[in-house]
């Protein structure tokens, strides 16, 4: 089922959707099918996950932020700051 695996990269991306009459169409089409068959539900967004979830491996591996520098005590203060206490041991 397509719209939930749109519905679950919406909620991923922080993306609004779009509501289009083409959407509640297709979805109305599933009405018959969800209710001959209690569990298509559970398999269609078991099926709507694992397409997300193969979307997203394709993805390169976010790179992690750099560790900030220590303050460069001798500079800041020969711009007038007050020295910096001696680091804890």
């Amino acid at each position: 089922m397509a719209e939930l695996g749109s519905a679950y990269l919406c909620a991923d991306l922080g993306i609004t959707p779009e509501v289009r009459a083409d959407h509640a169409a297709y979805i109305a089409s599933w009405l018959k099918a969800l209710n001959d068959d209690q569990r298509l539900i559970f398999t269609a967004a078991a099926h709507a996950q694992r397409a997300v979830d193969f979307l997203h491996g394709l993805q390169p591996a976010p790179t992690p932020e750099p560790e900030p520098a220590p303050p460069d005590r001798d500079a800041l203060q020969r711009r007038g700051a007050p020295p910096c206490p001696d680091p804890a041991p």
